[in-house]
């Protein structure tokens, strides 16, 4: 019994490091991966969508999109995890997050060749981002339950990522700059996110 209980305590430490080296590639690979698509062509002067309409990238736009999209929801997830956070909308909404970006990407943007697919494209970005902030909303509001401290810090963090992008759009207008800014100043939000929860003095363990 012992030699059994030694080997589930074994495979479960195993599971968790892997877990948790997978979430730091996942957290790694958001902004480059971003900065690397984002700058194959001038970010000054197209957005992400852009890319793919006017210079053939469909492909490339949709493989970013879709690893994009899963990688965030995937370190989300163990952060909710963490703390066993198992609120239904908060899933559902990071879930559907993550659908609407690759949404995004399969929508072409040119409002010259298809008005309807252009204004789909903005909708399902704004539906994007709609989803990702309130699954996080609902999980800021369960942390308040554990530390106020690190709730408020999630909340202003996230407020910054959102007025950040927004200064960012109104400063250089509609190009990729903004989107740029949205997914790194997010992936770091997220890296401090996983700081605060490590520290959190719960009733129960943390997972690395």
């Amino acid at each position: 019994m012992k030699t059994k209980a030694r080997i589930i305590v074994k495979n479960e430490n195993r599971r968790m490091v892997f877990s948790g080296v997978m979430a730091t590639l996942a957290i790694i690979l958001v902004p480059l991966y971003t900065l690397w698509f984002g700058t194959r062509q001038n970010p000054m002067e197209y957005t992400l969508s852009m890319f793919a309409n006017r210079f053939d990238q469909m492909t490339e736009f949709f493989i970013w999109s879709t690893v994009t999209g899963l990688l965030i929801a995937y370190y989300i997830f163990r952060l909710y995890g963490k703390v066993d956070f198992r609120n239904k909308k908060a899933r559902h909404s990071l879930i559907l997050s993550s659908i609407f970006l690759i949404l995004t990407a399969l929508t072409p943007a040119v409002e010259e060749v298809n008005a309807l697919t252009h204004k789909l494209h903005f909708m399902f970005a704004a539906f994007f981002a709609l989803f990702l902030f309130l699954s996080i909303y609902f999980f800021s509001r369960y942390l308040k339950s554990i530390d106020e401290t690190v709730s408020r810090k999630s909340s202003r963090y996230l407020f910054l990522v959102v007025l950040g992008s927004s200064l960012v759009y109104l400063i250089f207008g509609d190009n990729a700059m903004f989107e740029l800014f949205f997914f790194l100043s997010l992936s770091v939000f997220l890296i401090f996110l996983n700081r605060w929860i490590k520290r959190l003095d719960t009733g129960f363990k943390t997972r690395n």
